[in-house]
């Protein structure tokens, strides 16, 4: 009463009881049956091994057969109620409603057969691109796909997530799910070309020019960042300037410039004046940076002129602008002055000075403004004298009478009033000191005062007659604090 299940790859098999090997020494007791397949080894697809399906596609289902039995029956049961009593049914894929697992059934009229099952799935890519678009030359585009769908491949060759186009064209890309099914769109690019240009390199200028920007010519339409709209401005400010055009009012493109102004330099020589004969002249241009070329060659930014004429200055900044002024030099014959040659002043005695007459002003160095002045003591005088534009000058020295000294080589103490002092005659001194001695060298008169006399006596009594020595010690007036010395002799006679 019992029974065993056999599954075999082969058609058709028995049952034996053998006792040894089969295919050789056995012996076998009996045979005991033949019996058929009645087992189910496969089901399939026509998208064998995928099973994958697109929506469209006839999905075909296939299934294994029951061998020696025409009395099997099939029942096929899958997703969304589908249903099916043959034994290789198909229906077309209508969407992702019908993706699941697929079973098959099969009966013999001795046998229940194990049922076996398929997995299905349809899918449904969905890709979108952008609507139809124009675009700028300047202004390239990129293209991205929404949607479903797992791989991307483009008109373009390229399988990336987006490209990028600048040229007018259709592309279309393909969305997909699997390898089989695709989505596909298509965009149409209108490509309309930008008024490129330049407005030139950043530019320094001088403030005394100006700079007109110009825009491109042809069919656009400008605007500037002063808020002009014609095709050109003219400008004299610093600053930023940019000009943008559009074409058909579409693919707008800007360009900007730097421009700065700085100002010239102001070189200012003064009015033109005179000079006056024999003098000379500062010029200077007034400022203190920049490169200044003189008409004399001189590079800098003064000269000094002695000579009459016309002289110009062009004075150049760092950014090369430069600006230029003349000057016109006149020459004048100044009056000259003489107060004559230098001379002596001795005590007691006046000098007149005379700068002459004719002059506008005068300028004595005691600060007399007179025309002429009176001089009692030695010294150096000079006046200043204007006439007109010019000065004249001159200067005198005058020095002090020379001192004189005198000593006499005897005098006759005897008190008849004649002769009866020795004393030293002399001028212009501010010191004096001498000194008498005996041949033994014993100082027997000395005297500081400049009218002082010896009478003859040492010690009250009058020396005895013989040579006595003298050493004169003395300052003049015009040497100040220089000490002169002289020595004589001297013979006392009773």
């Amino acid at each position: 009463n019992s029974f065993i299940r056999v599954k075999n790859s082969t058609s058709n098999f028995h049952l034996a009881v053998i006792n040894g090997q089969a295919s050789v020494t056995g012996c076998r007791y009996g045979f005991f049956s033949e019996f058929n397949k009645s087992q189910l080894d496969w089901v399939t697809t026509n998208h064998s091994p995928t099973n994958q399906f697109c929506i469209g596609d006839t999905i075909r289902l296939y299934s294994d057969s029951i061998d020696g039995d025409n009395s099997t029956t099939y029942l096929w049961a899958g997703p969304n109620g589908f249903s099916a009593t043959i034994q290789n049914p198909y229906f077309i894929a209508t969407g992702n409603q019908i993706n699941g697992t697929y079973t098959v059934n099969a009966n013999t009229s001795a046998c229940a057969v194990e049922p076996l099952s398929i997995n299905i799935l349809v899918s449904s890519p969905s890709i979108v691109l952008p609507a139809d678009t124009t675009i700028c030359s300047n202004s390239p585009i990129t293209l991205t796909p929404t949607g479903t769908f797992t791989s991307l491949l483009w008109s373009t060759g390229a399988t990336t997530p987006s490209i990028t186009v600048n040229s007018s064209g259709t592309y279309w890309v393909k969305g997909f799910l699997g390898s089989n099914c695709f989505a596909t769109d298509t965009i149409h690019i209108n490509l309309i070309q930008s008024g490129q240009f330049s407005l030139g390199n950043d530019t320094t200028l001088c403030d005394t020019t100006n700079l007109v920007l110009n825009a491109p010519s042809g069919s656009y339409s400008y605007l500037w960042s002063t808020g002009n709209t014609s095709n050109s401005i003219d400008i004299n400010q610093s600053g930023t300037y940019w000009l943008q055009i559009e074409n058909n009012n579409i693919c707008p493109y800007r360009d900007s410039i730097i421009v700065s102004f700085v100002p010239i330099p102001t070189p200012n020589l003064g009015a033109d004046t005179t000079l006056c004969f024999g003098s000379s002249l500062i010029l200077t241009d007034g400022l203190n940076t920049g490169t200044s070329i003189w008409s004399t060659g001189f590079t800098g930014h003064s000269i000094t002129i002695n000579t009459a004429g016309s002289y110009w200055v062009t004075s150049s900044s760092t950014n090369n602008c430069s600006n230029s002024d003349t000057i016109y030099i006149t020459s004048v014959q100044s009056t000259p002055i003489y107060l004559g040659i230098d001379t002596m002043l001795c005590d007691n005695q006046f000098l007149e000075l005379n700068a002459g007459y004719g002059f506008n002003s005068y300028l004595w160095s005691t600060g007399s403004i007179d025309s002429h002045i009176s001089v009692l003591q030695p010294g150096t005088y000079w006046v200043q004298a204007t006439d007109g534009p010019c000065t004249s000058s001159d200067a005198i020295n005058i020095l002090p009478c020379p001192c004189t000294v005198w000593a006499p080589n005897t005098f006759t103490p005897n008190s008849d009033n004649i002769n009866d002092n020795y004393y030293i005659v002399a001028n212009n001194l501010s010191y004096l000191n001498v000194q008498i001695f005996n041949r033994w060298g014993e100082l027997l008169y000395e005297q500081t005062d400049l009218n002082a006399k010896w009478n003859g006596k040492y010690k009250g009594q009058i020396c005895p007659e013989g040579v006595y020595f003298c050493v004169i010690k003395y300052k003049c007036d015009y040497t100040k604090d220089k000490l002169f010395q002289t020595s004589t002799s001297v013979t006392l006679i009773q």
